[in-house]
Parts: structure tokens; sequence; C-alpha cells
């Protein structure tokens, strides 16, 4: 399975769930084809490495408390 990371600042993931830019995700959560994802500019493919990639903790939209100033 192809992994990709998020190039913009924030991209809509399957289940409602949001990436932010530079997150890895797996290409089963994309929405939508993932070489049109890549023409487009939202995410680019990262290729294996030797070293392993640290995993993302992406959170449901409705979970991040803003850090607005009130």
């Amino acid at each position: 399975m192809r992994k990709f990371k998020v190039l913009v600042i924030a991209h809509q993931l399957k289940n409602k769930v949001i990436a932010k830019t530079n997150d890895l995700v797996d290409e089963n959560q994309l929405l939508g084809n993932a070489d049109e994802l890549v023409k487009a500019g939202f995410v680019e493919e990262v290729k294996d490495s030797k070293k392993p990639v640290e995993e993302i903790e992406v959170k449901d939209a409705k979970d991040v408390k803003s850090k607005a100033k009130k």
C-alpha cells in the first residue's frame, strides 16, 4: 500500500477525518484517486526508505479544540 504526505494546510480523508500539512496517510484513507490528488498538488507519494515512518495521529475535526483567543 502506498503512503502519501499531505501538502496542503488541511485535507479531508474518509470518515470526515482531517489530515494536516506533512501528515502521512495511507492510499486507502484518501477520498478520490490518489494519482489525481498528486497531479493536483494536494499530496505527494512517499517512497519507501530504510528508516521506519513515524505514524502521525490524525484527529477528527470535531475533537480538535480552537486555539482562538476569546
